[in-house]
C-alpha cells in the first residue's frame, strides 16, 4: 500500500537537525518531512517511507519534539502519524526500529486506549479541534486514517551501491580513550567500532565527523581499523577496500582515527585523501588524546577489541596460533587410524566391551566343562580288589 498521492494537498520540505539527546547521550543527526492530506493508516505510512528509504518520526527527546513544535503547522491542522508503537509488548513504547521510546509528552490522561490503540500521533492544532493540548501526544488505532504524518532520514545511514544499509552512532566521554577502551565501549551498546568498507563510506563518515566536531568540540575519534603485522584489518571481520590510505607507510599496533585537521593535532602517518579539514590517521593503538568513536552494530561476531587496556597485536598472534602437534595430520601420523568424532569414540568403546564379555564367556563356558568330566578310578567290592581278567 502506498501513499494516496491524489489527496496530498501539501509536503514540507526537509527540516535537519543535528544535536546530542539528553535523553541517552548519543549525538543525532536527523532530516524530518511533513506530508498532510494523506488519509493514511499509521502502517501504509510506516510502508512507503522504508521502501524509500526512511521511516515515521520516533519521538527521541524533547529538543527534538520542540524542534517539530516549530516547523510543523500551528493553525488548522489535523493529528500527525509519529514512529511509536506498543504494538510488541502492551504499555511498553517503541520506535518502528524497536529502539526504546520514553518520557513521551502525552496529552493529559493519556494514552487511554489500551490494546485498541498501539500507535501515537500529535494533537491537531488549534487546542479544541480536538480535546488535546497543545502540541501533545495521543494514542490511536493503528488502523484509523490521518491527515498526515511525519518521516525522517537518519543521516548517520550510509545506503551502499548493493542497496544495503549500515547505521553508525557516535560515542563520546570526557574520559580519554584508547582505541581499545573505546572499542569496549561500543561492546556495552552491542557494536564495535565502525569498519571501513569502501572509500564512499569512509568519506561518509568523515562528513558525519566534521558535523559531530561542531555539537561536541572533540576533534578525534577512533575507528575501527588497525594493523596486526603491518596488515590492515577491520575488528569485525570485514575486508579492507582496495587503495585505502594509499600509500601511507603501515607499522605494527597502529590504529585508524579520523581527526580535525585545523586543530593541529599531530599525526603519525597520514593518508593523502581528505574531506573538508577532516582527515584520517594512524596513531599507536594506546594513544590516549582521544575522547570518542564511531560505532556500528556488530554482525561478524569477532570481538577482539573488546577487552581493555591489554589487547594487543602480540596478543592477537598468539591467539591465533596453531598448536601443530593437535592437528588431524600429526594425530594421523602417531596413530594408524584417527577420528575424534563422539559417534566414533562411542562406537569404539562398545565393540571393545562386547570383545570383553565374548572372551569372559568363553573362558567361564570352558572351566565349567572341565569340572563336568569324570575321573577314571579302581571300583572296590566290599574288602576285594576287582581285577580285571
Amino acid at each position: 500500500m502506498a501513499i494516496r498521492k491524489g489527496c496530498i494537498t501539501d509536503v514540507y520540505s526537509w527540516h535537519c537537525k543535528q544535536w546530542i539527546s539528553t535523553a541517552d547521550g548519543k549525538y543525532r543527526s536527523h532530516c524530518y518531512q511533513y506530508y498532510r492530506g494523506t488519509g493514511n493508516t499509521t502502517l501504509e505510512a510506516e510502508k512507503t517511507f522504508k521502501e524509500s528509504g526512511g521511516q515515521l518520526a520516533p519521538y527521541v527527546d524533547e529538543v527534538q519534539f520542540r524542534f517539530w513544535q516549530n516547523f510543523l503547522p500551528d493553525s488548522n491542522r489535523d493529528e500527525i502519524i509519529i514512529g511509536v508503537t506498543d504494538m510488541v509488548q502492551e504499555g511498553v513504547w517503541a520506535a518502528f526500529d524497536g529502539a526504546p521510546v520514553q518520557n513521551l509528552p502525552w496529552n493529559r490522561a493519556q494514552p487511554n486506549g489500551g490494546r485498541k490503540q498501539n500507535c501515537v500521533v500529535i494533537n491537531a492544532e488549534p487546542p479544541g479541534f480536538t480535546d488535546g493540548e497543545v502540541f501533545r501526544l495521543q494514542d490511536k488505532d493503528c488502523s484509523e486514517a490521518f491527515d498526515g504524518f511525519l518521516c525522517y532520514k537518519d543521516e548517520m545511514c550510509h545506503t551502499f551501491t548493493d542497496g544495503s544499509k549500515e547505521c553508525f552512532w557516535f560515542i563520546s566521554n570526557n574520559l580519554n580513550w584508547d582505541f581499545h577502551d573505546a572499542n569496549a565501549q561500543c561492546a556495552e551498546q552491542d557494536g564495535v567500532l565502525a569498519s571501513v568498507t569502501s572509500l564512499s563510506q569512509l568519506d561518509f563518515l568523515k562528513d558525519a565527523f566534521s558535523k559531530f566536531i561542531s555539537h561536541s568540540g572533540v576533534r578525534m575519534t577512533w575507528i575501527g581499523v588497525y594493523s596486526v603485522g603491518k596488515i590492515l584489518r577491520h575488528v569485525n571481520g570485514n575486508d579492507i577496500p582496495f587503495g585505502f590510505l594509499g600509500n601511507t607507510v603501515i607499522t605494527d599496533d597502529m590504529c585508524l582515527a579520523l581527526t580535525d585537521s585545523s586543530s593541529g593535532m599531530p599525526a603519525i602517518t597520514n593518508s593523502d585523501s581528505g574531506l573538508s579539514s577532516v582527515t584520517e590517521h594512524l596513531y599507536p593503538c594506546n594513544h590516549t588524546s582521544v575522547f570518542a568513536g564511531i560505532c556500528m552494530k556488530n554482525k561478524l561476531g569477532f570481538r577482539w577489541f573488546t577487552k581493555r587496556n591489554f589487547t594487543s597485536s602480540t596478543y592477537l598472534q598468539n591467539l591465533l596460533q596453531i598448536d601443530k602437534s593437535k592437528t588431524t595430520v600429526e594425530g594421523m601420523k602417531t596413530t594408524s587410524a584417527y577420528d575424534d568424532r563422539t559417534s566414533s569414540k562411542s562406537i569404539g568403546f562398545v565393540g571393545v566391551s562386547v570383545i570383553v564379555v565374548v572372551w569372559l564367556f568363553v573362558v567361564f563356558l570352558d572351566l565349567g566343562v572341565r569340572r563336568k568330566i569324570p575321573r577314571k578310578t579302581k571300583k572296590k567290592k566290599g574288602n576285594k580288589q576287582i581285577r580285571p581278567w
